[in-house]
Formats: C-alpha cells, sequence, structure tokens
C-alpha cells in the first residue's frame, strides 16, 4: 500500500511514480503485478469534499 500525506494533485503524481517504480521492479524479477490503484485514486477524489468544486 503506498500512502500519500494529502491530496494534492504532486502526491497523486508522486503516488502515481512510486507505483511504477514498484511494477518496474517487480517485472526485473519477472514477478506478475497488476496495480488496481487507479481505482483507489479515483474513489478517494470522489470522496473528497471539494471533488465537485474543483472538477
Amino acid at each position: 500500500m503506498i500512502k500519500m500525506p494529502s491530496r494534492s494533485n504532486t502526491d497523486y503524481i508522486n503516488a502515481g511514480m512510486a507505483v511504477q517504480g514498484l511494477w518496474l521492479a517487480a517485472s526485473q524479477l519477472d514477478i506478475a503485478l497488476q496495480p488496481m490503484s487507479i481505482s483507489s485514486f479515483l474513489f478517494a477524489r470522489i470522496d473528497d469534499d471539494n471533488f465537485n468544486e474543483k472538477n
């Protein structure tokens, strides 16, 4: 699990880079990995009180 300190755009980018790094490292070790993070990010954004104001 990757935890973000807040829900800023920068935090989402950093979390995505961390997931991608984990995925690439797993691939180098011939480990199959299917990250499901996009759902988590989207659901977190929908749950955000400011979601409708920002989008």
